[in-house]
């Protein structure tokens, strides 16, 4: 149960990083577009 858990809270850590990098990369995309300056977010 206690593995179970910990896998569980590990994926959604890895959910939550991955959507939470994937909307930042998005959102910096879209405010800097405008001046030309570039920006990736990795992680």
């Amino acid at each position: 149960f206690v593995v179970a858990s910990l896998l569980a809270a590990v994926a959604l850590w890895v959910v939550l990083g991955g959507v939470g990098g994937y909307l930042y990369d998005r959102f910096a995309k879209v405010a800097y577009s405008g001046s030309g300056v570039t920006t990736r977010h990795t992680g």
